[in-house]
């Protein structure tokens, strides 16, 4: 059934339909009286047939029945009626074709006109239907002459649903006629309506619909999402009534998905597309407006440059059109035009040539601008300057004065082109240009250092990219202090944006899309500001270049702890929170459906499940943020760390803090101690990936070393020792080292593969083959990890918060298997078949001697056992399979028993489960596989089964970087415990331990493959013990458990 109303018009949906909502009860119910008895019985009968008819668009067979009411209605001289029959067979004539409509519209004018009083109110329907009607054909200014002539005869009779549709209705032209001014004062006088007087639930539900078209427009997204909401939760409740309709549904979460689009917040957006494409496609229709919903999916993929995802789509947008005698055009060229950008971000240009030329070929003239402006961006990036211009140019020339985002945009990338030359006075001019057609109140076109005020953008995403761009023409043009001062200037306002856009994307998969954009923006900010403090700038620049490098380091799962915080201190209620965290299951419920699903058709079912269970975390999430103003704040204060908190944070002069920034631009590195400061440039990342791989290669391809040792040392040796090099003694020469005995690092990018203490401070020249006599890193510090400064201080807060206690929850869960394997790991097999690992069982009851609590390595060493017990104990150690995930980090999980019966947990703890559970612990162990790795995401880090421990408050976790051996593990992990027991804190227990290891192993175990792969990441301190020793009733307790567990393992 077609929708009512115009929204799906303004939505860029193909058709144009009738808006009738609630006048023919209303009208035939005010004429039947006058009607004799029999008379009126048969109109009420032929009245209802026609709405049974219409219902199941029977619209010819609907308007007989409105012909035969008419006749009687003529007979008995009631001409209301005969004048209402009219506008009703006008309104279902829309549903067949224009010619019949129009001539039912001139008979009702007709015959109100000469049969009824001059101030009927059926005659201010019938012009409303003939505004409507000109609408259709896009004749605006007719269309306007006679809902002027409606309005009055609406406003005297009092007819407030009439005269609230020609309200709206004037909005409509107005938007069509692009006259944003009269559109707003329209809808004002239309919502002054809804607002006083009894509208009809449909019509309020289209005026709010064209509101958020109007926000839309005018910038204000937030306000034209609300209006959408509003009308979005009164189409449900609609629905709730069984009268509601599923296109009204479509062009509203259309309407949603644009919205965000223009926010620049494209996952959701992309959510919002998926529900209304699987909503549409439930009615099994095939036509312009399916073409629509599969273009706007390819569309926001290929933002989030998934060309892969998008390419199918788009795809499947150009072969429904094909299918259709009457393509909507503008799909078909728009479609070619993001298949071109596609083609572009895969790097096959010749293809993306071809889209484009096609796109150019349609003789269309409205998308002609889009179609030179992509050909304009394809030409910049393979480097063929002229003809960038001249294609950017073009589609400027074909915009006239429009102040689109798009407009912005090419004048944007028109300054790079100059700027590439090194033609920087035109360059500017152009990223002026940009700057203004998108703001407001700006017009320095001259001024090359003069900026809009933050506030003052109409589209965030495009205002971001011409401020980014400037910016790095900026640093580029002149070494100069005025200038650099300028480009700072101008990246500190990129910034700003950055921070407004990140406190909108209430969904961490929003925010992680922008990542590497602002990490880059970040890195470049940095950059300038060391260059300004090396001019011999003050200290506030190395503050600032501090201020940029933490923010481009796991904002989001800092973020998390702050909410977490912020929930407690802030009085959400337990059920909203409860809420949450359900959301968050089944989130990661519907991903791993999605990823398991083999018909295309279950994988548009679970994506759309996905997508609204995404949308009902985000929405709680704005629910929770503007209904508890203590939590919103706690959450989005912008406190920023400074240089001396890190400095007062230290313990002592003999500690360092070294936090590394590394793109695909910039790298450099902070050296923080008691009583120095310095940033150092570090080579380009395109020299240090590559070395990192190779050592990252050398330690877990362990068989090399046992082919040829002598070789594998040699080649370790000369990997190891280069990334020393370039790494570290830049940032602390030789002759400082002795200075400092611990370090706290902030790794990045893929240097979060590799622990630093395994690089070699010197270069051998005679290679025995023994790893162990290596001059490693860690013969001189002891090094722990932290993801960002304003972490490490976060965990140290946890620390001190958490209660005391050192009970030790320890699982070791056997398998059904009776292969033995010697890592930990190895999970290409492990969906099958999971292997026993025969040395957790003895590492569990070796840590038994130094600490009290449960050691469970039996059948009951469930996921639903650790579930319920693991809040109770302030150690947790699990020695198990692991599975990381590097393509869907929530996938990555646990292993637990899978012996014995089948439970409701699947024995499989995976991320999101970890990151909501309610722990006490002061570390988490994690003697398991790869579970320091993960998928690394731009501006994050690595999302790794530690990270997970994070978001659950724990303050230190031991983590592993690659697959280790059991065997090895097994003995590294007693040392570790016995050193705690000692009183080591966390990070001298760890660095002991495998000191220990190194010096007691056999030669063939000296590699760092055995003893290397387990880092501390977090808090470093000492353990909180009770005052009171409970912890022996608690060790009497474990080693009863462990007795009774080793004899059934045995």
């Amino acid at each position: 059934m077609k929708r009512l109303g115009y929204f799906l018009l303004a939505s860029g949906v193909s058709y144009v339909l009738l808006s009738f909502y609630g006048f023919q009860q209303t009208a035939t119910q005010e004429n039947k009286s006058a009607i004799q008895p029999d008379d009126t019985s048969f109109v009420v009968q032929l009245l209802n047939e026609k709405d049974s008819l219409f219902n199941i668009e029977e619209y010819t067979e609907a308007i007989e029945k409105l012909k035969s009411a008419q006749e009687i209605y003529a007979q008995n001289n009631e001409w209301d009626g005969f004048v209402f029959c009219l506008v009703d067979m006008a309104r279902i004539a829309d549903y067949l074709e224009i010619e019949i409509r129009d001539q039912y519209i001139e008979e009702a004018i007709l015959a109100a006109k000469t049969k009824l009083p001059p101030d009927h109110e059926n005659l201010a329907l019938a012009y409303r239907q003939k505004a409507e009607s000109f609408i259709n054909k896009k004749q605006s200014d007719s269309s306007l002459i006679y809902l002027q002539l409606a309005i009055p005869i609406s406003e005297q009779n009092e007819n407030w649903e009439n005269l609230a549709m020609c309200r709206l209705l004037m909005a409509v032209n107005y938007y069509f006629q692009r006259d944003i001014n009269n559109m707003d004062t329209s809808l004002i006088q239309a919502r002054k309506l809804i607002n006083t007087k009894e509208i009809p639930l449909q019509v309020e539900i289209q005026i709010k619909e064209w509101s958020s078209i109007y926000a839309r427009l005018s910038g204000d997204y937030d306000i034209g999402i609300a209006y959408l909401q509003d009308a979005l939760n009164l189409t449900l409740s609609d629905f709730g009534q069984g009268t509601g309709d599923s296109m009204d549904l479509y062009g509203q979460y259309y309407q949603l998905g644009k919205m965000y689009y223009k926010k620049g917040d494209y996952q959701r957006s992309l959510d919002y597309y998926s529900i209304g494409r699987n909503i549409y496609t439930a009615q099994g229709r095939e036509d312009t407006d399916l073409a629509l919903a599969y273009y706007n999916i390819g569309h926001i993929n290929s933002l989030l440059k998934r060309p892969e995802e998008a390419i199918p789509n788009l795809k499947k947008c150009l072969e429904v059109n094909r299918h259709l005698g009457d393509p909507y055009i503008q799909d078909v060229v728009n479609s070619n035009n993001l298949l071109g950008l596609c083609y572009i971000d895969l790097e096959k240009y010749d293809t993306a040539l071809i889209y484009l030329e096609r796109a150019l070929a349609i003789p269309d003239p409205f998308a002609k601008h889009a179609t030179y402006g992509r050909l304009g961006i394809t030409y910049f990036k393979i480097g063929n300057i002229d003809k960038a211009k001249a294609a950017l140019e073009k589609a400027i020339s074909l915009y006239g004065n429009s102040t689109d985002g798009l407009i912005s945009l090419w004048n944007a990338y028109l300054g790079d082109c100059y700027a590439a030359e090194s033609e920087f006075s035109k360059a500017f001019l152009y990223y002026q240009k940009a700057l203004i057609v998108n703001s407001t109140g700006f017009s320095d076109s001259l001024n090359i250092y003069a900026n809009p005020d933050i506030n003052s953008f109409k589209h965030p995403i495009y205002f971001l990219e011409s401020l980014h761009a400037k910016a790095g023409a900026l640093a580029a043009y002149s070494d100069e202090q005025e200038g650099l001062e300028a480009a700072l200037n101008t990246y500190d306002l990129t910034i700003s944006l950055i921070d407004s856009l990140r406190a909108d994307y209430v969904l961490e998969s929003s925010q992680l899309i922008w990542g590497k954009k602002f990490k880059q923006i970040y890195g470049e900010a940095a950059e300038v500001a060391r260059r300004l403090n090396v001019r011999g700038g003050s200290d506030q620049y190395l503050e600032q270049a501090f201020a940029y490098i933490e923010k481009s380091k796991s904002s989001i799962l800092l973020d998390a702890l702050k909410s977490s915080e912020g929930k407690i201190l802030g009085g959400v209620p337990d059920s909203l929170i409860q809420k949450e965290k359900d959301f968050s299951v089944s989130i990661a419920y519907y991903e791993k459906a999605f990823l398991e699903a083999d018909e295309e058709a279950q994988k548009n079912q679970f994506e759309g499940y996905l997508a609204a269970q995404k949308l009902g975390l985000a929405n709680l999430k704005e629910e929770i943020q503007l209904e508890y103003p203590t939590y919103h704040q706690l959450k989005f204060e912008t406190t920023t760390l400074s240089i001396s908190e890190v400095q007062n944070f230290l313990p002592n002069d003999k500690t360092a803090f070294i936090e590394y920034f590394m793109d695909d631009h910039n790298a450099m590195a902070f050296f923080i101690t008691k009583k120095e400061v310095k940033l150092i440039p570090l080579e380009k990342s395109a020299i240090i990936r590559p070395l990192v791989s190779e050592l990252s290669q050398q330690l877990t391809h362990i068989d090399s070393f046992q082919i040829n040792p002598e070789k594998a040392l040699d080649q370790y040796n000369n990997t190891a020792f280069t990334l020393y090099e370039k790494l570290f003694e830049s940032i602390i020469s030789p002759e400082k080292q002795p200075d400092y005995s611990n370090i706290i690092l902030v790794a990045d990018g893929r240097l979060n593969t590799i622990p630093f203490e395994v690089l070699n401070t010197q270069r051998i020249m005679e290679a025995s083959g023994d790893f162990g006599k290596l001059p490693y890193l860690m013969d001189q510090f002891q090094i722990r990890y932290t993801y960002s400064a304003a972490l490490m201080i976060k965990n140290k807060e946890q620390q001190h918060l958490l209660p005391a206690g050192t009970a030790c929850l320890a699982m070791a869960p056997p398998y059904e298997s009776d292969i033995i394997i010697s890592q930990r790991g190895g999970m290409e097999q492990l969906r099958s078949d999971v292997g026993n690992l025969e040395g957790t069982g003895k590492e569990i009851q070796a840590i038994a001697t130094y600490f009290p609590g449960q050691f469970n390595f039996s059948e009951s060493a469930t996921e639903a056992y650790f579930k319920e017990h693991a809040g109770q104990f302030g150690i947790i150690h699990l020695a198990m399979h692991g599975e990381a995930d590097f393509e869907n980090p929530n996938m990555a999980n646990l292993i637990f028993t899978n012996i014995g019966e089948k439970q409701e947990e699947d024995n499989r703890l995976y991320h999101y489960e970890i990151a909501n559970l309610d722990l006490q612990a002061q570390l988490v162990v994690l003697s398991a596989c790869e579970t320091g790795l993960g998928k690394y995401e731009e501006g994050e880090g690595v999302f790794s089964l530690g990270r997970s421990f994070m978001y659950a408050g724990v303050p230190s976790v031991v983590m592993s970087l690659w697959k280790v051996s059991d065997q090895s593990t097994s003995q590294l992990m007693p040392y570790f415990y016995e050193e705690l027991a000692a009183g080591l804190n966390k990070s001298e227990a760890l660095h002991a331990a495998k000191k220990v290891f190194r010096q007691e192993a056999d030669p063939e175990f000296r590699h760092p493959y055995y003893w290397a792969a387990f880092v501390l990441i977090g808090d470093g301190d000492k353990l909180k013990t009770n005052a009171f020793n409970w912890n022996w009733l608690w060790l009497a307790v474990g080693l009863i458990i462990i007795a009774a567990a080793w004899r059934r393992r045995k």
